[in-house]
């Protein structure tokens, strides 16, 4: 589990109109009788809500581990369905509590799961668990987001990702645990599975929210709306604006704080910038190297396998061809089998591939066909309506009769899932501003990452040097062979960037009391001092309070000493003691004459 602390811009949606002002609800088997028999079943008047049973049992087990929980950090979601007996409404909706001793302040969630990652906006409130604080968040759900906890079931993992005034990240896991995170883990993906058996029951195909216009919303439910993916509406009025969040604001603000630069003066076009899309060569270092064709690595949407595999096929050279990359990387069957093979076959480039949603409406709408029929078709395909059942009586006749050719036909057919463009555009503009300080500022770039991201930094490989960090990189590369483990991918995404930052030819500074802080990685004379909380066993309170009794040139007697300064754990003094942090201190402050 891990906690990134970061100052975060969240999202916010403008909806469109909906054409008609009358309720068209879908839900024929609203009655709540049916679900009397769960125990997460309340009723109100005309109005009901339920949940599965594994719901209520996984908040019992958090109430009473709260204290534990609080400390560390934990996040349980289920699925709950609320109606309305006279409206005949069923309103599917994902609850989430969060407890940790600071709050999120969460105003929207993402899960990540199958190589997809599923974006919802949430309303937020204060509650408390086991008499901790705690948050409540709820994120109304459509057609997608049924879709993706039905997903969900086939899953052996999930990320969860909770954006507010601080990110929080945890990945759940299926795994057998007795540990208290795992059993709540595993409640949730069971408990909405559990609910979904009871939506399926129901046997209805669709269940009324999406088909309420946006008055009607309002009237129901006040001025908070359903995911940011929900269109309310055939036609726009208005605009959608995505503010995506993620870490990248903490990103930026220490690099300004390291390099004095502002991140908004950072060039866009730098030629030796776009070059590490296919090269690493502008670092310094070569491909062999760094067992990579690109110098990407560490860069938000540009360092993994997957897109670095897609920047050496595609080259892009540019901005535009950027955002593709982007796009492509995101959607579901966009890439693998559809763009790479055209790409690679010479049918186009990789500026002609459908690459956002955006693109395929603009790209009809050039080809001549009427406004209305081009943003269908494009709805249609970036939901994956095409893929299941087709192109509705009518559009393939008209993309044929405007010349639409046939690898671009055949194309939409594949496509399950398509990335907006508007997000394409906010995340290379944080990779680009990335790699530039990768580039000309190569030391508080690594000190940032890993300031961020060094949660699993291998100690042992950041101060034995190049050929350390590559043997360790290839011992965990051949476990990944034998069995794929999430923990052993982010020891990996780790390793590659301190191998990377070695052999650029920077160092990095052991721990050494009275210079490491807590959880900061700091600039010294262009080599970068590890914190107390590189070393395994050493969390973010006993690092802090490390710090703090040794930063202002406080000087101890013995280990003894040190440890009732600190109140440190006899276990973090022996991880400290083994990194040779503590050699030249006695282990205690008695003095033998004999």
């Amino acid at each position: 589990m891990r906690k990134i602390v970061a100052a975060l811009l969240t999202a916010s949606i403008v909806l469109s109109a909906a054409s008609a002002e009358t309720l068209s609800l879908a839900a024929r088997s609203a009655s709540p009788k049916r679900l009397e028999c769960y125990t997460g079943y309340s009723q109100e008047g005309e109005t009901w809500q339920t949940h599965g049973v594994l719901a209520d049992a996984a908040l019992y087990y958090m109430n009473q581990r709260a204290a534990d929980l609080s400390y560390q950090g934990a996040c349980l979601f289920y699925l709950e369905l609320s109606g309305s007996e006279s409206l005949g409404l069923i309103v599917p909706r994902l609850e989430m509590y969060y407890v940790n001793n600071t709050p999120s302040e969460a105003t929207a969630v993402s899960l990540a799961f199958g190589g997809t990652r599923y974006d919802l906006d949430v309303a937020r409130e204060e509650t408390t668990v086991g008499g901790r604080r705690a948050e409540k968040l709820t994120a109304y759900l459509n057609e997608e987001g049924l879709d993706m906890l039905r997903a969900l079931q086939s899953a052996d993992e999930v990320t969860v990702r909770l954006h507010g005034s601080q990110v929080y990240t945890t990945t759940l896991s299926r795994a057998e645990s007795t540990q208290v995170k795992k059993r709540l883990e595993n409640a949730s993906l069971s408990a909405s599975e559990d609910m979904l058996s009871e939506l399926n029951a129901l046997h209805m195909d669709s269940y009324g929210l999406w088909e309420l216009s946006e008055n009607a919303y309002r009237q129901q439910f006040g001025d908070f709306f359903p995911m940011t993916s929900l269109s309310l509406a055939d036609e726009t009025e208005g605009f959608k604006l995505d503010e995506l969040g993620h870490d990248m604001p903490t990103f930026y603000k220490y690099f300004e704080e390291y390099t004095g630069i502002s991140v908004d003066s950072i060039p866009m076009n730098d030629p030796k910038v776009y070059s590490l899309l296919t090269s690493p060569e502008a670092l310094g270092v070569t491909p062999e190297q760094i067992d990579s064709q690109t110098g990407t690595f560490g860069i938000p949407e540009m360092g993994t396998n997957f897109v670095r595999g897609m920047l050496v096929e595609a080259r892009p050279k540019n901005f535009s061809e950027l955002i593709q990359i982007s796009g492509l990387s995101h959607g579901t069957d966009v890439w693998t089998g559809n763009a790479d093979e055209l790409i690679r076959s010479g049918t186009c480039t990789i500026a002609e591939v459908i690459g956002c949603r955006d693109s395929i409406m603009l790209y009809l709408l050039r080809k001549g066909l009427e406004p209305k029929m081009a943003f269908d078709i494009m709805e249609a395909v970036r939901k994956g309506k095409v893929a299941k059942g087709g192109f509705k009586p009518g559009w393939e006749e008209a993309m044929r009769e405007h010349e639409v050719p046939d690898w671009y036909i055949e194309s939409c057919r594949k496509i399950k899932y398509m990335f907006p463009k508007a997000h394409a555009v906010a995340y290379l503009m944080s990779a680009i501003r990335l790699m530039w300080f990768k580039l000309y500022h190569p030391a508080e770039f690594y000190a940032v990452y890993f300031t961020v991201r060094g949660d699993d930094i291998d100690y042992e490989a950041a101060v034995g040097g190049a050929a350390v960090a590559r043997a360790h990189m290839e011992a965990v590369k051949r476990r990944l062979k034998e069995e794929k483990n999430a923990k052993d991918e982010d020891v990996l995404v780790s390793l590659q960037l301190v191998n990377e930052m070695l052999s650029r030819g920077y160092a990095f500074l052991p721990i050494e009391l009275g210079k490491s802080r807590g959880n900061k990685y700091i600039v010294e004379d262009g080599k970068v001092r590890l914190p107390f909380c590189a070393l395994k066993g050493v969390g973010g309170t006993a690092a802090a309070s490390l710090e703090r009794a040794t930063i202002d040139g406080q000087e101890y007697i013995s280990v003894e000493e040190l440890q009732q300064a600190t109140g440190v754990t006899s276990a973090v003094l022996e991880s400290l003691r083994t990194a040779g942090v503590l050699a030249d201190l006695p282990e205690s402050s008695q003095v033998s004459f004999f």
